[in-house]
């Protein structure tokens, strides 16, 4: 690691792979900056690289800092696509891989009977649009309603 990012120069990736580390990146909404540290080309070309080798990559923010909110998380997604990753790659990644790596995926990360009901509901499909994911209309954790956003339709969009 050198400061402002990473140098994947000296096998620095065959040792991630060998080690089977697993690397979370930090991209959030100020990524694409023409300021920074690392340029977000040059950023964008190592994880390419990275992923062509095989290394498994989640999603990461440094939510919580400051300017980064944690509600902000959704927004830098489609960064990923940056990369070749189609939507439904950055979705799976960022919840069934994200549980899994934080040793919780038998509690969360999949819509799935015994686990805890953690999800969102946006207008359209994340599939098709991540960009969909940063306007929720209802969050749920642990099957608890914990936020709804009053649109004209948020009676139709939970009681069809």
């Amino acid at each position: 690691m050198v400061p402002g990012g990473f140098d994947l120069g000296h096998g620095v990736v065959r040792e991630i792979l060998d080690r089977r580390i697993l690397v979370c990146p930090t991209v959030n909404h100020h990524a694409r900056a023409a300021t920074g540290r690392l340029p977000w080309p040059v950023r964008r070309e190592q994880l390419r690289v990275m992923l062509a080798a095989g290394v498994e990559i989640v999603p990461g923010s440094d939510a919580g800092i400051p300017h980064t909110s944690h509600r902000m998380y959704p927004r830098p997604l489609d960064f990923y696509t940056d990369l070749g990753l189609t939507p439904a790659d950055v979705v799976g990644l960022a919840t069934r891989r994200a549980a899994e790596a934080l040793h919780c995926g038998h509690v969360t990360g999949t819509l799935t009977a015994g686990r805890s009901a953690d999800l969102i509901a946006v207008h359209g499909d994340p599939i098709q649009d991540l960009h969909t994911l940063t306007t929720p209309i209802l969050v749920m954790a642990a099957g608890h309603l914990r936020h709804l956003h009053a649109t004209p339709h948020a009676e139709e969009d939970i009681h069809p």
